[in-house]
């Protein structure tokens, strides 16, 4: 069953299920047990919120961030991989140079700690 939501913020009401978000202010929407009635909402908008303002003592203020819908339509930004070391957690570590690894070869052979390694963590000297 469809149901309005409205933000504890600003006031704002939606009929929209899908919104988590407040279109206006970007706070999260709570979720009524009011029927979302289309005819109702088409109508008598002003009254639906009035109902959901009084059952719910919502507050209703215009403070609200202008930008939020352009913030809405901005794809996120990926947060930046940072390795961690497996053993201590620490993400002051260096990835291995071929140079690096070809030097380690040529003096210890096939006894080299490099060999099929990427990273090595600088405060506990693993290498992974």
């Amino acid at each position: 069953m469809k149901t309005y939501k409205y933000c504890p913020h600003c006031g704002n009401v939606q009929e929209f299920e899908t919104i988590e978000n407040c279109l206006l202010c970007n706070a999260k929407m709570v979720t009524t047990d009011i029927p979302y009635d289309f005819m109702e909402w088409t109508t008598n908008e002003e009254e639906v919120k009035n109902r959901i303002y009084k059952k719910y003592d919502v507050k209703y203020k215009k403070e609200y961030d202008p930008h939020a819908l352009e913030k809405l339509a901005q794809p996120k930004e990926k947060e930046e991989y940072i390795p961690r070391c497996p053993t201590c957690q620490s993400p002051d570590v260096e990835r291995l140079s071929t140079a690096t690894k070809i030097v380690s070869t040529g003096f210890f052979g096939l006894g080299s700690k490099t060999i099929g390694k990427t990273y090595k963590c600088k405060n506990c000297g693993y290498y992974w």
